[in-house]
């Protein structure tokens, strides 16, 4: 061989290095923690605005009571707010070559019980893992890479287990895991005059390279703004009524009125959890997912924001009333 020819092989050879070297570093990450994370006010049930109620007793008679009341949870924790961010062309040391500013992002909010490493093998929290071997099977560059997941953590030991951020839930109790997020997948998206419920699978998602399929997962939704078009008290819409923004409260002889909070597509949230661990991580869906959504969504205080969420944490009676659950954040944006 020539020397002229040898030194072209070596040289392409060392250009295949670093390519191959760079293929390697081009792997999607997958969701990072956020480079900012700030809390602002927190606020929780107030008693004093329910007026004391009385009722006069007079000997000899019996009277029949009906009561409604309202009572605070003590299993969830909610949070809301906004989302800013770049999608950046970064090395392996985070120096940047180019980096795209994202005022209103798509994507998601992830907070895990544990801190997570590595997001390859991301899957449905399923409430019936009993520890046991699985098929699993994500994608990456469009091709199916099947590995074996071992299910672990489940439903009870999640609700009434000893891990340090089980929920202290017991059966029979209303606002439980599975009675807030639903197994089949499912949202309550709509009710109509009759009281009448209508149902839609979560939205599909992608986590690093995996799809996180419509449907698939444990899943709820938090409420959003309810307006009511004064005109037709009966037409419950969401987020706008007419392209018009809730415009104050009710009796304020407003066109278009707030009305508490209710149902919607928005700001939905499924479980997820990580291959061999015992990790349950709480996503939610950054509200303007969609193409043609540019604008924020009111939440369900009448206030425009990004996400929301809820996470669990127990403060029943008992020895962990009064301590709190650390939750691990990350974010994936789009």
């Amino acid at each position: 061989m020539k020397k002229v020819d040898l030194i072209r092989l070596i040289t392409i050879l060392f250009l295949l290095a670093g390519l191959s070297f760079s293929l390697v570093y081009a792997v999607p990450l997958g969701p990072t923690s956020p480079q900012t994370l700030a809390t602002n006010a927190t606020s929780t049930f107030n008693r004093s605005n329910y007026a004391p109620r009385s009722v006069e007793a007079e000997a000899g008679n019996i009277t029949q009571i009906i009561i409604s009341g309202v009572t605070q949870t003590q299993t969830w924790q909610g949070y809301w707010g906004e989302v800013t961010g770049t999608i950046t062309l970064d090395d392996a040391f985070n120096y940047t070559m180019y980096d795209w500013y994202v005022a209103e992002p798509q994507g998601e909010i992830f907070a895990a019980s544990e801190e997570v490493i590595d997001w390859i093998t991301i899957s449905c929290f399923n409430y019936s893992n009993n520890g046991s071997e699985r098929e699993y099977t994500y994608y990456y560059a469009g091709n199916p890479i099947t590995t074996y997941t071992t299910l672990t953590s489940n439903l009870s030991e999640v609700e009434q287990g000893i891990l340090e951020w089980s929920l202290g839930i017991q059966i029979g109790d209303e606002d439980g895991l599975d009675e807030t997020f639903n197994e089949t997948g499912n949202i309550r998206t709509a009710k109509d005059s009759a009281n009448t419920f209508t149902f839609t699978p979560h939205d599909s998602f992608w986590v690093g390279p995996t799809n996180i399929t419509a449907g698939s997962c444990p899943a709820t939704k938090t409420y959003q703004s309810n307006c009511i078009n004064q005109t037709s008290p009966n037409q419950y819409q969401w987020y706008k009524v007419a392209e018009t923004f809730c415009e104050g409260d009710p009796g304020a002889g407003l066109k278009y009125q707030w009305d508490g909070s209710t149902d919607g597509t928005d700001f939905q949230e499924v479980l997820l959890t990580i291959n061999n661990s015992k990790t349950l991580i709480y996503t939610t869906l950054i509200e303007n997912r969609r193409l043609d959504n540019t604008t924020e969504i009111q939440g369900y205080n009448n206030v425009t924001h990004d996400f929301q969420m809820i996470v669990g944490d127990d403060g029943h009676p008992g020895p962990k009333q009064f301590t709190t659950t650390t939750y691990y954040f990350y974010v994936e944006l789009e």
